[in-house]
């Protein structure tokens, strides 16, 4: 597990180990000096010409301290200051005062001064940003923001110290403008502005270094925010014991496909299966009957009539509430509809089961409209699996606000509600409340994963039919939802980029992400 931190948690963190620990500012500013050092005289950038742009903060004080130690490996460096020196931290001060000593040129950039820091951008072959650290919480104006501009606009490359400056650690967020870099080496932990869009589009490259602060300093409360590698994650993955049958690896129920979306039952059956699931039954209208026998001869098939159905036919409700308990786990909504029927169905699901069930798609559309269903769904294991415009319609929120508090809003979801919620964009959060006390500081309460897999070519329509898919499948097997919701989250953004590895993202479909569910899990 690999933390995500924001700005105040990452203050706490380096002041803890500063106070409490007692290591100095000043030897946490040079090993964060020599970790950048280290990354740019191992990587291949052109060193013939560095131009380092300094604020007066920390941030600033660990660009100084980088000049020095280039400056004394006989690399040609070039300092530009900005802001007022005598508000600088006490450790730039100090910084400042070395480089002075070396006498490493310098030029100090304001509105009214003349060119010679201009031209110092012009003719760099490198640029290193060391203007505002992860501490920056106002919108960008004047020489600062002509820095900004002058720095995007040269053709040498930039390469940022712990985050690009003008993106909010926090959440990604452009506080007027930002520097785009090539690389960010961030210090301790990655910051989770560092990897939500749109500050992942800034930050280039992001390399974690060790300068130690280490995770003793965050107290007793660790970060809300973490990621998992892919290694981690299959390891959660239930074991399969050679001496075995279909019934031993979980059955799941997927009430999905109105009529002429027979292909989004398709996709979720198929990653169930493809994800590990021994036995899938679809509940679909009886036009797909066809269709889906012939694509998916695997799956077992419950078909019904929509206006029998509709018009509450009491031997067809009958059994579609067998078939509904028939399943270890249940996904309903994908290609659903929203008719009278797709209510029905979602309500029979809800109220006439107890086992895990997820969400997605048209059962969120009902859900949006039928809010009294959280009451039953928070008594039992409940994943909702929206994308940006399904939440804004649960929540009544405008898809931009929730664009730019993903986290928050999953949180927020998740505490109302009782659910997991696993909120889709670029950067995919999971929410949980359902997990026991001993694993709450893996992916219980109190915490919340991002998902750092996949890429632009998953944006494809039936993407998240093999999500819904695979979570079922998953906790068919005897995974906690929550977290195969999480598993099931990763493993598909790998099989995604497996996908366009083997092809190219930009012609992607969601078949080439169904196909490559058995290229990541192979072997385990």
């Amino acid at each position: 597990m690999q933390y995500i931190v924001n700005a105040q948690e990452m203050k706490e963190c380096d002041a803890r180990t500063i106070e409490y620990y007692g290591v100095p500012s000043l030897v946490l500013m040079e090993r964060a000096a020599l970790a950048c050092a280290e990354e740019l005289l191992q990587g291949s950038y052109d060193l013939s010409r560095v131009t380092i742009v300094c604020g007066m903060g920390n941030n600033g004080g660990d660009g100084l301290a980088l000049a020095r130690l280039l400056y004394q490996k006989q690399i040609s460096v070039q300092i530009i200051l900005t802001g007022d020196q005598v508000k600088a931290s006490e450790q730039t001060k100090r910084q400042l005062s070395i480089v002075q000593n070396y006498q490493i040129p310098f030029s100090q950039a304001d509105l009214s001064a003349g060119t010679e820091w201009k031209r110092a951008l012009e003719q760099s072959t490198l640029l290193v940003d060391a203007l505002f650290g992860v501490g920056l919480s106002r919108e960008i104006t004047g020489i600062y923001a002509e820095l900004i501009h002058m720095m995007n606009k040269c053709s040498a490359p930039v390469f940022a110290l712990d985050i690009p400056s003008g993106i909010e650690a926090g959440s990604g967020q452009v506080l007027g403008c930002a520097v785009q870099a090539l690389t960010t080496v961030t210090f301790a932990f990655c910051k989770s502005g560092l990897v939500l869009y749109p500050g992942a589009d800034y930050a280039g490259t992001v390399i974690v270094r060790d300068i130690g602060i280490t995770k003793e300093s965050f107290e007793e409360q660790t970060p809300y925010l973490y990621t998992c590698s892919t290694k981690e994650i299959k390891n959660w993955l239930p074991r399969r014991p050679a001496y075995s049958n279909k019934g031993t690896f979980g059955k799941t129920v997927l009430v999905c496909g109105c009529k002429g979306m027979a292909g989004a039952a398709y996709l979720s059956a198929m990653s169930a299966y493809r994800a590990g699931c021994g036995l899938v039954r679809l509940i679909t209208p009886e036009d797909n009957r066809e269709i889906l026998q012939t694509l998916l001869p695997e799956a077992v098939l419950t078909t019904y009539s929509p206006e029998a159905v509709a018009n509450s036919d009491q031997d067809e409700l009958n059994q579609l509430s067998k078939a509904l308990q028939w399943g270890t786990v249940i996904g309903i909504g994908s290609g659903l509809g929203t008719s009278q029927a797709a209510k029905q169905l979602l309500e029979l699901a809800v109220t006439s089961t107890n086992v895990p069930i997820v969400l997605d798609g048209d059962g969120l559309n009902i859900l949006a409209v039928k809010k009294e269903l959280f009451q039953t769904l928070a008594k039992r294991p409940s994943a909702i699996t929206p994308h940006l415009a399904e939440m804004s319609r649960l929540t009544g929120r405008p898809i931009k606000e929730i664009q730019q508090n993903l986290v928050e809003t999953a949180a927020d979801f998740t505490k109302k509600h009782g659910v997991c919620c696993v909120l889709k964009d670029a950067r995919t959060v999971v929410t949980s409340p359902l997990m026991n006390e001993a694993d709450d500081a893996l992916y219980g309460p109190g915490h919340a994963y991002l998902n750092l897999t996949g890429n632009h070519g998953m944006a494809a329509g039936g993407s998240g039919d093999i999500l819904t898919g695979m979570i079922c499948g998953l906790a068919a097997q005897g995974m906690d939802l929550a977290q195969a919701a999480i598993a099931g989250v990763h493993l598909h953004g790998c099989a995604g980029d497996s996908a366009a590895a083997a092809a190219g993202a930009r012609s992607m479909t969601a078949r080439d992400i169904l196909d490559h569910i058995s290229t990541v899990l192979k072997g385990v």
